[in-house]
């Protein structure tokens, strides 16, 4: 064999190798929403709504001045909510806005009778269909990414948390993005369930297009701070939906 043809040979086998490699990383996708027995593809949405189930409230931990505090609200409550499809490798959606009121403080284990805190109202929030846990770890758990849908100074601002008439009065922020896990799972209901595990990863990803990580710890005061809920998702219609990912 000349050398011509043995390095003609080598680029096509390379090029095959590639080929397949690429072919194996579009296999995967990311999970999606499926309604009525069918895939929500592009272009299709559904309105929804998410509330706190009944008898639980929705707490969320962090340090303010160096004191470990508690913000717990029993009520929680979702505002022009809407899950939107898609198509192969590409993400599913939603927007929408959740409202916490009848909140408390608690601080150093203590309830803060004299500390108000109004009603809790992110902005317009985007959602977003992935997997928990880091690329390396490669989990199958699905989750919703919750995360504001525009930056505001380069920060990702998910609410303004006031606290008045106490030590600890003050405006906060609650910024970067919370991610809870959904139940069922490829399977469908007209009701879903939403909670954070007891103990949350820190991170959720994607495997499309060569994979996709990024934070989902949300920060108080630019301290690292956590949420705990659960909750309940239905479509305004009805339906029976669920997340899937096969």
């Amino acid at each position: 064999m000349t050398k011509g043809r043995v390095v003609l040979l080598s680029i096509v086998v390379l090029l095959g190798i590639q080929a397949v490699t690429a072919t194996a990383a579009m296999g995967v996708e990311a999970p999606y929403w499926h309604v009525n027995g069918k895939r929500l593809g592009e272009g299709e949405s559904r309105k929804a709504t998410i509330k706190n189930s009944t008898g639980s409230e929705v707490t969320l931990n962090a340090k303010i001045n160096a004191t470990s505090v508690e913000v717990k609200c029993k009520t929680m409550e979702s505002h022009n909510m809407e899950l939107t499809g898609s198509t192969k490798f590409m993400d599913a959606l939603g927007i929408g806005e959740i409202e916490l009121a009848q909140c408390r403080l608690i601080a150093a284990g203590k309830e803060q009778p004299t500390c108000e805190v109004p009603p809790i109202k992110t902005g317009t929030m985007k959602l977003r269909l992935w997997y928990e846990g880091s690329l390396a770890e490669g989990g199958e758990t699905i989750v919703i990414v919750f995360e504001p849908k525009e930056e505001k100074e380069k920060h990702l601002i998910l609410a303004e948390i006031a606290i008045n008439g106490c030590a600890f009065a003050g405006k906060y922020k609650l910024e970067n993005r919370f991610a809870t896990q959904i139940t069922p799972e490829n399977s469908e209901s007209t009701e879903g369930a939403l909670f954070t595990p007891p103990s949350p990863s820190e991170h959720a990803h994607q495997p499309q297009e060569g994979g996709q990580e990024i934070q989902v710890q949300p920060q108080l005061a630019a301290s690292p701070a956590s949420l705990k809920l659960k909750a309940t998702a239905k479509l305004s219609t009805g339906e029976k939906f669920g997340a899937f990912s096969e």
